[in-house]
């Protein structure tokens, strides 16, 4: 483990040339070289993991889940938009809180009504004791703040006209 771990942040160093080992390691069995390789493929930033990403945000280890919504965010790529909303309805709280605040990165207004959604009903605690809630709540008012246009009235209401469609 410790060797593939030192590898992941190798090739880390490598930067984007690495990033097919990179892939293979963030599939590979042991769950924490697979958290060290999402995050370093969430530094290099290359759109070329998202699939990869997505995949381990449905991880059966919560804290590889938690890495990829992390890493999604700060890749900032609006094609996460819908997998980080799926990983607001993760069982770990970790994962969700991540996913908050992998949104609230993204700044797409769109995210306001889930959030809204995950704000009120969301009692959830991260293993570290931060509210999932919370965590909603901060992430819209981050969204809301970079986009004074924006009521998220308007949001409610092209949903539920959707929702009556």
């Amino acid at each position: 483990r410790d060797v593939r771990m030192r590898a992941a942040w190798a090739l880390g160093v490598i930067g984007q040339p690495a990033l097919p080992a990179l892939l293979e390691l963030a599939e590979g069995d042991d769950p924490v070289v697979r958290i060290e390789a999402i995050r370093i493929l969430g530094v290099i930033g290359e759109g070329r993991s998202l699939n990869a990403l997505f995949h381990a945000l449905t991880d059966p280890d919560p804290r590889v889940a938690q890495r990829a919504a992390i890493a999604l965010g700060r890749i900032g790529d609006t094609r996460a938009f819908h997998p980080l909303l799926t990983a607001l309805h993760h069982p770990a709280p970790d994962v969700r809180f991540a996913a908050c605040n992998a949104l609230a990165h993204m700044n797409v207004a769109e995210a306001i009504p889930a959030l809204r959604e995950r704000a009120k009903e969301d009692l959830g605690v991260t293993s570290w004791g931060a509210s999932v809630a919370d965590a909603a709540r901060r992430a819209i008012q981050e969204i809301e703040a970079s986009n004074p246009n924006v009521s998220t009235d308007q949001f409610a209401r092209v949903r539920d006209i959707l929702q009556r469609s």
